[in-house]
């Protein structure tokens, strides 16, 4: 168990905001970067107001933070990070939410439980393919299966 201090969250989410604010308006003026950029306005923006109102609050104070509960998604993370462009967007995003469903649930590990899982994350993963693919027509990293074969 890690104590970490509400004034370090807010200062650390600060100079991220500001780093992506930086990195995002570095780059280019084509029409791609207009999200990423929008993303790191909204970003600084949030954190400006969360310095506001923890710095209005003056009460500080430390939140437990329980590693065993963190290290999962760190991993998921990572695992992310270093396999999705091979194994493509969609479907290491499925493996992702599918563990993370599995690994966060409450209940038992049933059988139910986990084509309930399985079912929800593939209805998610479409919903996504939906909205990049078809509406935005966003290029994502593919599955290594399909780049072999050009």
């Amino acid at each position: 168990m890690i104590k970490i201090n509400n004034t370090l969250v807010v200062v650390t989410s600060f100079i991220i905001a500001c780093t992506l604010l930086y990195l995002s308006f570095r780059s280019g003026n084509s029409a791609a970067y207009l999200l990423p950029k929008t993303y790191a306005v909204v970003l600084g923006c949030l954190s400006i107001i969360m310095i506001f109102f923890h710095f209005k609050r003056k009460t500080f104070f430390e939140n437990q933070i329980h590693i065993k509960k963190i290290l999962p998604i760190i991993f998921f993370i990572t695992f992310f990070i270093s396999v999705g462009e091979d194994l493509g967007f969609y479907f290491s995003t499925t493996l992702i939410f599918f563990f993370i469903a599995i690994f966060y649930s409450p209940e038992t590990k049933t059988l139910k439980n986990i084509i309930q899982s399985v079912v929800l994350c593939t209805l998610i993963m479409c919903f996504i393919y939906v909205i990049f693919s078809m509406m935005l027509q966003v290029q994502v990293p593919g599955f290594i299966l399909f780049n072999l074969t050009n």
